[in-house]
């Protein structure tokens, strides 16, 4: 080999080194960066897993209250049945309450109508000139 094809071969592959060592610094450079940015998804992915323990937590206190509401909703049927039991009850015994006295006042009314009647009859005897 020509000695000056050698010393340019070796000025070439110096220069080719050097570009490789350059592109070998960017390439770690960004292997820097691609784990800086693999460490803020880790911090963003430990944040979600935290939110999503709150959110379980949020999630449990409605299954809470959604039973509790059940519970007390349940409650208000059984008052609300007993209350209705009752005013039936009561219903029922003034409804013949109602009707005893609708009879007395219906008795009464035909026994007033005939005692109206006898003073007229007694009034008509003792004072004839009136009718």
């Amino acid at each position: 080999m020509d000695a000056d094809l050698k010393q340019y071969l070796d000025a070439k592959f110096t220069d080719v080194n050097a570009k490789l060592a350059d592109i070998n610094a960017k390439f770690a450079d960004i292997d820097k960066r691609f784990a800086e940015i693999d460490k803020r998804f880790a911090d963003v992915d430990k944040r979600f897993a935290e939110i999503d323990k709150r959110f379980a937590k949020i999630d449990k206190r409605f299954d809470d209250i959604d039973k509790r509401f059940d519970e007390e909703r349940e409650a208000l049927r059984e008052v609300e049945t007993k209350l209705l039991t009752a005013f039936h009850a009561w219903a029922q015994t003034y409804e013949v309450r109602a009707r005893g006295v609708g009879a007395m006042v219906t008795t009464l009314d035909e026994r007033l109508g005939m005692i109206e009647e006898r003073v007229s009859k007694l009034e008509r005897r003792e004072y004839p000139g009136r009718a």
